[in-house]
């Protein structure tokens, strides 16, 4: 019984954040587990070239490892977001370990972009009620996602298209997509154009402003 209330309130909570966007014409292209040295550059050239602006959720570590990926983000006015200090073990930590890593990880991100508040999303989804509900609150997440594009279990970019073609975004979608995924930015390559020119249009998350 307790888990089955504990997952109810995960699902309403999602649910009630996941409402600034069901109802906007836009999609919004997400990727998370970054930034990495080859995947984040070869998006952002995807992204530049078709004109598109997207949300990043970058882990706090491979931030530090990394800081020119994170700078080229902010530079493409890319909204960054918060994925947790480690990414690691997150889904285990109790709601105080979980506050801990989303502080430690913002003050790392807070470098680049010196926006004093972004979007959370915790991996794999993952949280425990209290912290979403104080992330909730307080306008800053978690940020759950509508659409999983699937990107992690394709290493063939046309199974990649073909299943996104199969199940399109539509407006108003949060579409998860990684970082770390090669096939990623040729897949997007390839949709994008099509996703246009069937009228769909693309945004950063709302409710954020874009530092620099």
């Amino acid at each position: 019984m307790k888990t089955r209330l504990i997952q109810e309130l995960k699902r309403l909570i999602r649910a009630w954040l996941l409402r600034s966007t069901r109802n906007r014409p836009e999609v919004y292209l997400t990727f998370d587990d970054g930034p990495h040295p080859v995947g984040t550059p070869a998006l952002l050239d995807v992204l530049r070239r078709h004109e598109v602006p997207a949300t990043f959720f970058l882990i706090g570590t491979a931030a530090e490892r990394f800081p020119d990926a994170v700078d080229a983000i902010v530079a493409d006015e890319h909204l960054i977001g918060n994925h947790s200090l480690t990414h690691r073990h997150f889904g285990q930590l109790g709601s105080l370990g979980q506050w801990r890593q989303m502080r430690a990880a913002e003050r790392i991100l807070r470098r680049h972009d010196r926006l004093r508040g972004r979007p959370f999303r915790a991996p794999q989804g993952r949280f425990r009620p209290l912290f979403g509900l104080w992330l909730a609150l307080r306008g800053r997440g978690p940020i759950h996602w509508s659409l999983d594009s699937g990107d992690g279990g394709f290493t063939d970019v046309d199974e990649l298209v073909e299943h996104l073609r199969e199940h399109p975004p539509g407006p108003g979608d949060v579409l998860l997509f990684h970082d770390d995924s090669p096939v990623t930015p040729r897949a997007l390559e390839r949709l994008l154009p099509e996703w246009k020119a069937a009228g769909l249009t693309f945004a950063r998350l709302p409710g954020w402003e874009v530092g620099r």
